[in-house]
């Protein structure tokens, strides 16, 4: 069974407002930024700090 990560997705009730100093920020992707400041979240050691 493949889980495209659907059955998490939530209806948002509110607009999500990303600042003006956070322009690199993409909803849909994980910036290089993410990756350097959270790395334990990509680097596979604790499987309850995923990206996803």
């Amino acid at each position: 069974m493949i889980d495209n990560g659907e059955d998490n997705v939530t209806e948002q009730t509110n607009h999500i407002i990303i600042p003006s100093y956070a322009a690199w920020f993409d909803y849909n992707s994980i910036h290089v930024i993410e990756r350097r400041a959270l790395p334990e979240f990509f680097n596979g050691k604790n499987k309850s700090k995923t990206p996803e």
